[in-house]
């Protein structure tokens, strides 16, 4: 089951660095804030096939400030359609890779095929992340 990964409280252990990369959005993107939604989808996908687990509970710092929802409401309306279809594109793909930068190229293939320019971005972003995990 796939899930939102907030990252205003997120905590995991270095072999996931690889999966901390998020979707642009916001300035110069189709779509706003769906960025950790699409995140956690690729981040679960992912650690179901390694087999790690995810863990979500009781948030170490609150957040109590609330935005204007009709003002992300307009900041989400574009990207609302394409959430529905992002998590099937993942759930498509079948990962064969062992580790998760592996798994994170793999992705970044399929999404390079996708009929979204956004996804075909995402999939050209992805490597160049891998790369500068693997480098440090």
């Amino acid at each position: 089951m796939y899930a939102p990964i907030s990252t205003m409280n997120l905590a995991f252990r270095a072999e996931a660095l690889a999966l901390m990369y998020l979707p642009l959005m916001g300035q110069n993107s189709p779509y706003d804030r769906f960025d950790d939604i699409w995140g956690g989808i690729i981040a679960k996908k992912v650690c179901d096939r390694l087999g790690w687990h995810i863990a979500i509970g009781e948030p170490i710092v609150q957040h109590n400030r609330a935005s204007n929802p009709f003002t992300n409401l307009v900041k989400e309306a574009a990207g609302i359609g394409r959430n529905e279809t992002f998590w099937e594109e993942v759930d498509e793909r079948e990962l064969h890779c062992d580790t998760a930068g592996e798994c994170m190229l793999e992705l970044a293939e399929h999404f390079c095929e996708s009929d979204d320019p956004h996804t075909v971005q995402l999939g050209k972003a992805i490597p160049r992340w891998i790369h500068h995990v693997n480098n440090l």
